[in-house]
């Protein structure tokens, strides 16, 4: 049985093993909205699903920060045959 619990103006899902492999598509996209997933097994927390939280990358801030900039300095003076 899933069980959802208020806490502190946010929900908490709280599913066991089975339960979770039968609702598996569903609880990343809780987690995502920010509900807390724990999964237990036995009766005891097991899991807790959290979203990664990534960073939206702007190009080109870490210019001449790379070793390839290094290495491809390095090479400048080869010429192609």
């Amino acid at each position: 049985m899933i069980s959802r619990i208020v806490r502190r103006n946010h929900f908490i899902t709280v599913v066991n093993v089975n339960e979770a492999k039968t609702y598996l598509s569903r609880l990343p996209d809780a987690a995502v909205a920010g509900e807390e997933v724990i999964i237990d097994k036995r009766g005891r927390p097991f899991v807790k699903l959290a979203p990664v939280l990534v960073k939206d990358r702007t190009p080109g801030t870490a210019k001449g920060k790379g070793r390839l900039t290094e290495m491809i300095a390095q090479f400048a003076h080869v010429r192609h045959l």
